[in-house]
């Protein structure tokens, strides 16, 4: 909730935002920006103003008491003592409308002047179009065209600029471009990295010699991207730290960027075992990102996802219960609400297990009745058409809770659902993980969970399961609900027992 003083802030912030979107202000904004407070007296006096002059001034001031209550807020929002990018823009934004209203109204020499410092912030923080904008203006006025030395200074400023803005449009292009790849679940993976690759390596080329905090991020971004598909998740753990750290340099937080290298450092550290780095990449996103935006139900979802992996199924349980009561929940993607629907499954099924014991009331609460799997497939919003999809992960997490259940009949019938899934999607990639754990499962039943009848063929199947990677990130057939490494060394260690 943050501090007493953090909440007045917000509070203060939000009441601007409110303010600026009430009818009077905007006619007075558009007034003029449109140059109507210097020529038109009766919509002056229509809006309670004497004169022109005194419009311009009214809202003027008006604008500089609004900056107080931002400049609190943006005092108190802060990250390791720099200020986040869009609280900066925010006041940068105000004070540029201001400037443009003092030459719509007359005040030329003070406009050269404030113009000039709005210049050096906009370049200090790489406002690119506003630099453009403010630098196209300049340029324009008679009091910087007389100065050669000025005129031919800013002129080159703003070729530039043009320059790094074509570089941030071509790479806004790459991005959508792999997207919609990724979104071709047919493409073969071998496609897909050269096509990245083609254009990775040409926007390298258009980049070289510039550094900005937006074209650095597209460079980063699109390496990412191109080792993500050939599952080069150690260079892409690489790129991702590294580009963090060249973050760390500028001024001010890009949280744009900063959130999203987060995303894979999230990932890289739970493969590699270290909840608490994985942790303090999760909750600085949650920290940089606004409350209940996409990007927090983003950063939560991974963060829980995360906890189970690595086995702190408390944190877990946490992390599953604040997200799905918070008040804004319904509004993330139906594909979201699936994801941490089946992470309630698997509690459930670590619950039955006496792996994972409720601790609080409200977990004690939310897990006290048993768990209903037809419930659970009327609650899940598209995993049901979802071929390619979440479906197969449903099947086995039906296949598991019939073994912990002992119910022989759902079983095999769960076994054979699976064995025509893979019957019909001989093409999928990526799924070597769910073919190993379900080949062990069916190896299980044969030898009816003897460890000494079952090693000598289970063997070559575990050893997937312990040699490669889990998916943290994709959201399709791979997604691993189920730790099947860990859940299968239970199930051989408990049901010989009896203790399933």
């Amino acid at each position: 909730m943050g501090t007493a003083l953090e909440r007045h802030a917000s509070d203060e912030f939000k009441a601007w935002k409110l303010k600026y979107k009430t009818k009077s202000s905007g006619i007075m904004y558009k007034a003029i920006m449109n140059g109507k407070c210097r020529d038109d007296e009766s919509l002056s006096k229509s809006m309670g103003f004497d004169n022109p002059s005194s419009t311009y001034r009214a809202y003027k001031t008006e604008l500089k008491k609004d900056l107080e209550s931002l400049f609190l807020y943006v005092k108190v929002k802060t990250t390791k003592g720099k200020q986040k990018y869009e609280h900066v823009k925010i006041i940068f934004n105000k004070e540029f409308a201001i400037w443009q209203n003092m030459y719509l109204c007359g005040a030329n020499n003070a406009y050269v002047e404030k113009g000039e410092a709005l210049f050096v912030e906009a370049k200090k923080y790489n406002f690119t179009m506003d630099t453009k904008n403010i630098l196209t203006k300049l340029i324009g006025l008679r009091a910087i065209t007389h100065n050669k030395e000025k005129y031919e200074k800013y002129n080159k400023e703003k070729e530039l600029l043009e320059k790094e803005l074509d570089l941030i449009g071509l790479g806004m292009k790459y991005l959508s471009k792999l997207q919609n790849l990724y979104a071709n679940t047919k493409a073969s993976k071998v496609y897909l990295f050269k096509e990245i690759e083609k254009d990775y390596l040409h926007f390298l080329s258009e980049a070289d010699g510039v550094s900005s905090p937006s074209v650095d991020t597209y460079r980063f971004l699109l390496k990412i991207y191109l080792y993500s598909v050939n599952n080069s998740h150690q260079i892409v753990f690489e790129t991702a730290k590294g580009a963090k750290e060249h973050f760390e340099q500028y001024e001010i937080v890009y949280v744009d960027a900063v959130k999203s290298f987060n995303y894979y450092l999230i990932e890289g550290y739970a493969k590699q075992g270290n909840y608490e780095m994985m942790k303090h990449c999760a909750e600085e996103n949650l920290n940089l990102v606004e409350d209940a935006s996409a990007a927090w139900f983003k950063s939560t979802e991974l963060y829980t996802f995360s906890s189970l992996h690595l086995g702190y199924h408390d944190a877990t349980a946490e992390m599953w219960y604040n997200t799905t009561q918070h008040e804004m929940y319904g509004s993330i993607t139906p594909i979201s609400r699936d994801v941490f629907r089946f992470i309630e499954a698997h509690l459930h099924l670590l619950k039955e297990v006496g792996i994972f014991i409720p601790k609080t009331a409200e977990l004690k609460a939310a897990f006290s009745k048993p768990f209903k799997f037809s419930r659970f497939e009327g609650n899940l919003e598209i995993s049901s058409g979802d071929k390619q999809g979440l479906t197969i992960v449903q099947i086995l997490l039906e296949v598991a809770f019939s073994l912990v259940r002992k119910q022989s009949d759902d079983l095999m019938e769960r076994i054979d659902a699976v064995d025509k899934f893979f019957q019909r999607h001989t093409e999928l990639e990526g799924h070597e993980r769910i073919l190993a754990f379900f080949r062990l499962i069916k190896l299980g039943l044969k030898y009816h969970w003897k460890k000494a009848e079952i090693m000598p063929e289970t063997l070559p199947h575990y050893e997937v399961l312990a040699n490669t990677e889990v998916s943290f990130s994709n959201q399709r057939f791979d997604m691993e609900f189920i730790p099947y490494r860990s859940f299968f060394e239970t199930l051989i260690e408990k049901i010989p027992q009896k203790k399933l």
